[in-house]
């Protein structure tokens, strides 16, 4: 994709690189009509080739968009480029992902709780609504300078996999996320996301690495790794904490968590 630094695109004026990777690039921009600093990402052409694949992605964004919830990222356009490439227009956050969080080391049990905690008001919003992430995790948690937690990216993991949908066993997500049924290709519910949270929730207590023997495509394997989950440090109290909040049921998320202790 070419530089659009300087560019306008629409009303809006790209200021800034802000990061990229294999679910778009986004710049920071100012909305000209608005006065006000914005967020576009850009997502890749190859993900909106296919015209059906792009329109039911443009159907579940509005959708995501039409929420009104703290800790849901706030978007405010769809819109395309004159050669067709899609962007969104999402509010622009001064802070980090939860990705980039944990890479500075373990956080303390208050702070791994509040974001938890954030992180499944979120998604319980946009199960109520019948919205499922489909691809919860660190990299698509933005923690703002307040200490407010934002899901982003609702709607492109169900992108990505319908451009998917001609290769043998394609699944939507991401791996060391994924909950059992995602990893067999299966159709994802609002459980799998509390599934993909739970397991960001044990990153974030512990030093960012996954138990050892995690493999996500066995049932027999996630078993057996969450004995390890359940040893790490503050864990067991987290979990006691976010079991006391009204989350979506799911029985998974009490084996996930282990014994509590």
């Amino acid at each position: 994709m070419p530089n659009l630094i300087g560019q306008t695109v629409s009303h809006y004026r790209i200021l800034e690189y802000l990061g990229g990777g294999g679910m778009g690039v986004v710049y920071k921009a100012q909305d000209l009509k608005l006065d006000r600093p914005v967020a576009l990402k850009f997502l890749p052409p190859e993900l909106t080739r296919d015209p059906e694949a792009k329109q039911r992605f443009i159907h579940e964004a509005k959708a995501a968009s039409a929420l009104q919830h703290p800790n849901i990222c706030t978007i405010h356009d769809i819109d395309q480029t004159e050669d067709g490439q899609i962007f969104i227009v999402m509010d622009l956050y001064e802070g980090e992902t939860l990705k980039s969080r944990i890479e500075h080391g373990p956080a303390g049990i208050d702070e791994a709780v509040e974001i938890s905690l954030q992180m499944a008001r979120g998604l319980a919003k946009a199960h109520e609504h019948g919205i499922v992430h489909r691809d919860v995790k660190p990299a698509n948690v933005i923690v703002t300078c307040d200490g407010l937690v934002k899901i982003v990216d609702f709607g492109l993991a169900k992108l990505t996999g319908l451009t998917m949908l001609t290769k043998v066993g394609s699944t939507v997500g991401t791996a060391a996320y994924m909950s059992p049924e995602q990893a067999r290709g299966e159709e994802a519910d609002q459980r799998a996301d509390v599934w993909s949270r739970s397991v960001s929730s044990f990153l974030i207590c512990s030093r960012g690495d996954f138990p050892s023997g995690v493999i996500m495509n066995q049932r027999s394997s996630i078993r057996s790794s969450t004995k390890n989950v359940s040893q790490s440090p503050g864990f067991g109290r987290m979990c006691r904490t976010l079991s006391q909040e009204s989350l979506p049921t799911c029985s998974r998320r009490t084996e996930l968590c282990g014994s509590g202790q």
